[in-house]
């Protein structure tokens, strides 16, 4: 089987590190012939083997028009490649390919229940977007969610037969469980780290970090904690996240470690004291798998899709109550024996997860299945 594999419209965060999973797979792969496409903007999240591979393709792409511009480079790159099939690891896909075509979705705003609308209300241009992006995954041959709950949504919302969406599940990136384990955590006065390990979306929520901050300081009597995110120093976002940290007296208790490739990201799950995602909305995340791994205890919004994907291996919290947030950091904090419960449950919820070699044999299934079929 030849796949051609469309990471054109990936930025950043997990759908990055979905697809480097993928291609680690590939690389190892008997029988599989492949080839890649892969934006620009990307190449520095990568792996270098990725990008100096012969089958690796860079387009440049330098705005979200970009993607619209590339769909006739991505059509000649396919028919002369000549695949069995194409897969656009998350999409929509801006083509329409001339052989099967299979494409990851994992747009939560497009899902979203009344709860999560609520919580963050679509902007105009943000309903136009999705209108564009909902045309485009009706015209695709075959969809992959990662959760079934996410299954149900897309069916409800998209015009697909429930044999045209496959489920399958998120997984630790392989790269990472290569990594050592350190289940080490902080000792009584050592400065608690709370790791916030999110790309920038606004359903992610990370704007709340600094209001957090300043609650756990008042109610601790002390600054002995830091909150590191993982946002690009010259991101604006972090920009204004920084001017508001420094505004409420904070700013010193609220950085970021930058944009980390895989290794360093193994680096800041061990030295972490906790981890904590006040997101919004999500079809699925990587964040909850790797802090089981890693044996890290987990603070994360109290939604339907976090008790999904976390069972009882987290300390729920209302994402949008900074000082309740503060309030059950501030006790995971002061509690050994929460925090190892919480790991010991992380750790049995981790095996609900599939590993990443299980993971990859189910995506080579599903894109075997589409070619066979759509031949």
């Amino acid at each position: 089987m030849k796949i051609f594999v469309d990471c054109i419209p990936l930025s950043s965060g997990g759908g990055v590190q979905v697809a480097i999973a993928f291609l680690e797979n590939l690389r190892t792969s008997q029988g599989i012939d492949w080839q890649v496409a892969i934006p620009s903007t990307i190449v520095a999240l990568l792996p270098i083997w990725i990008v100096q591979d012969s089958r690796t393709i860079v387009l440049a792409k330098q705005t979200a028009f970009d993607k619209f511009r590339l769909k006739y480079q991505l059509s000649a790159l396919v028919r002369a490649s000549h695949p069995d099939i194409v897969f656009t690891v998350f999409g929509p896909a801006y083509f329409r390919a001339s052989v099967p075509q299979v494409v990851g979705f994992a747009l939560p705003r497009m899902l979203q229940n009344a709860d999560c609308r609520n919580l963050n209300p679509p902007s105009l241009v943000s309903k136009m977007a999705d209108c564009i992006r909902r045309y485009l995954m009706n015209q695709t041959d075959h969809v992959v969610v990662e959760t079934d709950t996410a299954r149900n949504s897309f069916l409800a919302r998209f015009k697909f037969s429930p044999s045209n969406v496959s489920v399958i599940r998120n997984s630790v990136n392989p790269i990472l469980t290569r990594m050592p384990v350190d289940p080490q955590q902080a000792s009584v006065g050592e400065t608690f780290r709370i790791l916030v390990p999110s790309a920038y979306y606004k359903h992610k929520n990370l704007e709340i970090v600094p209001a957090v901050a300043k609650s756990l300081r008042h109610q601790l009597g002390h600054s002995s904690f830091l909150f590191c995110l993982t946002l690009p120093h010259d991101l604006p976002a972090w920009k204004h996240m920084q001017r508001v940290a420094s505004d409420l007296g904070v700013g010193s208790l609220v950085t970021s470690l930058g944009t980390l490739g895989l290794p360093e990201l193994s680096q800041a799950y061990s030295q972490a004291s906790a981890i904590f995602l006040p997101t919004l909305m999500e079809v699925s995340t990587a964040v909850y798998p790797e802090s089981f791994y890693f044996r890290r205890p987990l603070v994360t919004s109290d939604l339907d899709f976090a008790r999904e994907l976390c069972g009882e291996a987290a300390l729920f919290v209302k994402p949008t109550d900074a000082g309740q947030i503060a309030s059950s950091i501030r006790v995971l904090m002061e509690s050994g024996d929460l925090r190892r419960s919480l790991v010991e449950e992380g750790v049995r919820q981790l095996n609900t997860y599939p590993s990443p070699d299980e993971k990859f044999r189910q995506q080579i299934h599903v894109l075997k299945q589409i070619a066979k079929h759509r031949s």
